[in-house]
Formats: structure tokens, C-alpha cells, sequence
């Protein structure tokens, strides 16, 4: 694990520094002054121990990851770290929102006559500055598609008449890529948002441990355990559901016939792209691949959503 290029410093620090400082408090009990030095970034080190040495601290500070309790901080912090690349996967094409979208819809409908647990879940771990921007999800037509639009980074009133217009129209008659305007940044997910245990080992958050405990070893281990116990998504492959929403937005497509469609609208919008990177290049402008659709498979993945979300505006009607 010390070995591998995935482990930055910042990765040992924090169980270090917070293993320093349990045993910072015991050696300023022992000699009755300071022994911590407060390093840039935040780290601190042992420093006025007797006959403590450079070389004997550098020995000091291996010799601590072979405590017991640092060594599986340390090991607890690298597991804990992975929810952050499973949240990047979680939604990077916006799968989540829009099927979070679609299941709701279908559930205020009576078209899933049972909670599907998988998707309770997610609903219920999923923040609402992520899922809706603000307020629960809508609990009657007439507002499923216009929710969506607001958590895709459209504005509201933009997003209202976008949906008065799928609702009257449909996705093939409101296809140019003009109509995809967004006025606000999309609000992603963080793994700060979705489990307390990555709160407690990678945020370090302890502030609710009363001060007067913070240097009781069974109080902080106690603390971890609640976060562990409270915990929803630890352990589970954020990733993997991820790419399962993205295959269930292209099992879409195929069950409703769609697919032609959204394969005409990508090239149609692939082509429009073209035109406006050279019109910009001959500006001397940015090329439009380095924007929001910088790829082709990112354009195709929004071509998905935008046909699909019709689903909402026929819910709505």
C-alpha cells in the first residue's frame, strides 16, 4: 500500500497526525511543556522529546504505522476513499438523476406497484441540493419533468418552459442543441454527502466528541463505530451501480423503440458541434471540445437523457 502511486502524503497524514497528537498529550503530561510543532498543511510533529534526533523521529514516524490502531486508521482511510470514485461514477452521465426521476414518476403513477429497494435506497442517501436542488421529489403530475430539469442545471423558469414544450411537442421536436442551454452548475455528488463513516476518518470530524474526551482512545473508537453503524453506502460498489443505471438508460432506448432516434439526434448534433468549433477556431476562439460535450461519448450519454426524459413529460401529462 506505501508503495503504490495512488498514495499521496496527504493519504498518511491524517491517521499519523491524529496518532501525534494522542501521543502529544501523554508527553506533555509526562514533561510538562509543549512537544507538538504545527507544520505547514496542518501536520504536526513530536519535537521536543529528549535526545529526540532527526533520525530517531524520520524512525519514530515508520515505526508508527506499525501500531496496531494507526495501521488500521490508515487502512480503514484507503477503503473509505474508494466512495469517491464510486460517486464520480454514481451519476458522470447523469444516469442517476434521471432515473431516480423516471422511478418516482412511475411509483406516483402506480406503474411500479412496490418500492424497488435498491432504488429507495438511493433515493433516500441521495442529497437534494443533488436529486431535486431543493424540497422532495414531486408527488403528483405536472411537475416530474420540470424537477428533473432544475437538478440537470437548467434554471427554473427556463426549466418550466422547456417542460411545457416536451409536454406539447415531444423530444423529437425539441431536439437542437440551442434548447440545451443550462443556467446553473450542475450540484455533484460528494462522498461527504452520502456516508458519516468517510465524514469521521477522512474529514476528520469529531467535532461532536465532547473536548473533554478527545484524547480517550474508547471514546474516539466508540465514535467510529456509531458512523460505521449509521452508515449506508460503506461497502457498497457505487461504481458498479453506476455503469448498471447507464446500460438501464440503453435497455431504454431499445424497449421503447427509441433508439433510431437518439442515434439521429447524436450525428445531428455531433455535425452542429463541428461547425461551431470551426466557426470558433476561425474566430481565434476555444474549440467547443474542451466545453461540457467535449466527447463523443459524453454527447451520446446526453442524447439518452434528453430523449428519455420525454418518459417524464408524458407522466406529467
Amino acid at each position: 500500500v506505501l508503495a503504490s502511486p495512488m498514495t499521496r502524503p496527504e493519504h498518511i497524514h491524517e491517521p499519523v497526525t491524529m496518532m501525534t497528537n494522542i501521543l502529544a498529550h501523554f508527553v506533555e503530561t509526562l514533561l510538562g511543556t509543549p512537544a507538538v510543532e504545527v507544520l505547514p498543511g496542518g501536520a504536526a510533529a513530536l519535537t521536543t522529546m529528549p535526545g529526540m534526533t532527526a533520525e530517531l523521529l524520520e524512525r519514530r514516524k515508520v515505526n508508527a504505522l506499525l501500531n496496531p490502531f494507526l495501521a488500521g486508521q490508515f487502512l480503514l482511510s484507503h477503503a473509505v476513499r474508494d466512495l469517491s470514485l464510486g460517486c464520480s461514477c454514481l451519476d458522470s452521465m447523469s444516469q442517476l438523476r434521471l432515473i431516480l426521476h423516471l422511478y418516482n414518476a412511475f411509483r406516483v403513477l402506480g406503474l411500479i406497484a412496490e418500492p424497488l429497494p435498491a432504488a429507495e435506497l438511493l433515493i433516500r442517501i441521495t442529497p437534494k441540493r443533488v436529486l431535486t436542488r431543493a424540497g422532495p421529489l414531486p408527488a403528483a403530475p405536472g411537475g416530474f419533468m420540470t424537477s428533473f430539469l432544475v437538478c440537470w442545471g437548467h434554471a427554473a423558469p427556463a426549466a418550466a418552459q422547456l417542460a411545457r414544450a416536451f409536454r406539447g411537442a415531444g423530444a423529437h421536436s425539441v431536439g437542437t442543441r440551442h434548447t440545451v442551454t443550462t443556467g446553473v452548475e450542475l450540484e455533484l455528488l460528494v462522498p461527504e454527502d452520502l456516508s458519516p463513516l468517510y465524514r469521521r476518518v477522512v474529514g476528520l470530524r469529531y467535532d461532536d466528541v465532547p473536548a473533554s474526551s478527545c484524547h480517550d482512545m474508547g471514546s474516539l473508537e466508540d465514535a467510529l463505530i456509531d458512523s460505521l453503524k449509521q452508515d449506508e453506502v460503506f461497502g457498497l460498489n457505487l461504481s458498479l451501480v453506476g455503469v448498471q443505471l447507464l446500460e438501464l438508460m440503453d435497455s431504454l432506448l431499445d424497449a421503447l423503440g427509441w433508439r433510431a432516434r437518439a442515434e439521429r439526434m447524436a450525428t445531428e448534433w455531433g455535425e452542429e458541434d463541428r461547425k461551431l468549433q470551426q466557426q470558433r477556431r476561425g474566430r481565434g476562439g476555444p474549440a467547443w471540445r474542451e466545453e461540457w460535450r467535449g466527447s463523443e461519448v459524453n454527447l451520446w450519454y446526453t442524447v439518452q437523457v434528453w430523449v428519455l426524459q420525454q418518459l417524464l413529460a408524458l407522466a406529467d401529462n
